[in-house]
């Protein structure tokens, strides 16, 4: 015989069953909420602004790279120099691809104005030094966009061999700029045309000045402000502003008539 305790009883009969006549109803079902596609709702994110960046590989070399000159980095996580070079020749940026050639934008920040900044650090350019053995060079360079900001002063080196080497420069840009082509062509955009303010070309090199003239002066080697040097063995030249739309590529036959007659003109 099996003894049950008052307990048991009472809890089995409050407990209700189908056969009272009453319904249990289900448990609601779960359904996991998904989070939303980040690529659809997310914009790209801004990288942060970093400082003496450095990129050697056989690859190719793409992004959106944004420099701040200001910033202090680390000596444990600087680059190390090439033979020759002191703290001073030390670049801001250096890009060096031997394959696969280089597509890159770089934001520019600091304020020559700025008083919370280093006084040598406002007087110091910002060096940008990119390279590529074999494959186009795509870069295209911002400044600061701020109405009362003045941009700090940059020197780019640029040197390419075999690829096509394209040129953005940001619309405040006012200096020298030097562009050596052994075997290609170099063309430049109508707004830089318009704001060129003397051009030569001597022993396929083009040296011109973009700007006001007047700023340079006759102290040879005394300049401190913006300024370009461009060079390349086999690969045609083109500089433009980065706020001005890219050239459509031509294609079809139409395309390649006008390339036969851009190369015998």
């Amino acid at each position: 015989m099996i003894l049950v305790s008052e307990n048991d009883i009472s809890l089995t009969k409050a407990s209700p069953s189908p056969s009272d006549g009453q319904t249990i109803d289900p448990p609601p079902v779960y359904v996991a909420s998904l989070p939303p596609s980040a690529t659809a709702t997310r914009p790209p994110a801004t990288p942060k602004p970093t400082n003496y960046i450095c990129i050697k590989t056989d690859k190719s070399i793409k992004g959106h790279y944004v420099i701040d000159p200001s910033l202090s980095v680390p000596r444990s996580l600087l680059p190390p120099l090439d033979a020759g070079e002191s703290e001073d020749d030390r670049k801001n940026v250096k890009f060096d691809s031997k394959f696969g050639g280089v597509d890159a934008s770089i934001s520019l920040l600091g304020d020559a104005q700025d008083p919370s900044v280093d006084e040598a650090k406002l007087k110091k350019r910002t060096s940008l030094d990119v390279k590529c053995e074999h494959g186009s060079i795509k870069l295209r360079l911002r400044t600061c966009s701020s109405a009362t900001a003045t941009p700090l002063p940059f020197h780019l080196n640029v040197t390419g061999c075999h690829g096509s080497v394209d040129v953005a420069l940001p619309r405040t840009f006012q200096g020298p700029m030097t562009i050596y082509s052994n075997h290609g062509s170099v063309k430049f955009s109508d707004d830089v045309l318009e704001r060129m303010g003397h051009s030569n070309e001597i022993d396929n090199t083009r040296r011109c000045f973009v700007g006001d003239l007047s700023l340079l002066g006759d102290d040879d080697g005394g300049w401190k402000g913006d300024e370009v040097n461009i060079r390349t063995e086999h690969s045609s030249v083109k500089v433009r502003l980065v706020d001005e739309a890219e050239p459509e590529i031509p294609t079809g036959k139409v395309g390649l008539i006008s390339r036969v007659l851009g190369a015998i003109l």
